[in-house]
Parts: structure tokens; sequence; C-alpha cells
């Protein structure tokens, strides 16, 4: 038969999960540490609106100079919008 050869390959069983179940039960064992990945994250958009930029530099609320952060001024951009376009 053209030099193929037949034959059945075992496969891994598929596994469907309801991963906010698991994870509440996960914790209610007490395993979170073991199986919850805690990942913190800067909510940026809600830190920068607290902030004031003042030149080159942004500004905390509490008047200090965020490190980290570089501001750079752009030029104004050119829109054309036609009219029936949402606007005019």
């Amino acid at each position: 038969m053209f030099g193929a050869r037949l034959s059945f390959v075992a496969q891994q069983p598929e596994i469907h999960r309801d991963d906010a179940q698991i994870m509440a039960w996960v914790v209610s064992e007490g395993l979170q540490e073991e199986y919850i990945k805690t990942k913190e994250e800067l909510r940026w958009s809600e830190f920068k609106k607290a902030c004031t930029i003042v030149g080159e530099l942004l500004i905390a609320p509490s008047g200090e100079v965020v490190p980290g952060v570089s501001v750079a001024a752009r030029g104004d951009r050119f829109k054309v919008t036609l009219a029936g376009e949402g606007g005019a």
C-alpha cells in the first residue's frame, strides 16, 4: 500500500475547565501559593490622571517627581473630516 503504515496513536484526554470554579476551590483548599499567579501591574491610566505634567517631568499628587517617566512634547497634527464622516 504505497509504503505507508497505518496505526492508532493514544491521545491525552481533552479537558474542559471552568477556571473561576477551579480557582475558588484552590483558594478554599489553601493552595493559592502553589497554583495561582499574582501579577502586580501599574494602573497607568488612573495614575497618570492623578499626576501633573510640568515641562518634561511627571509630578505625583504629593509634589514629587515620578522616576522612570520622560515627557516629550508633540506638535499639533492636522486632521481633515469630510462631511458625512461622523463629525461635520
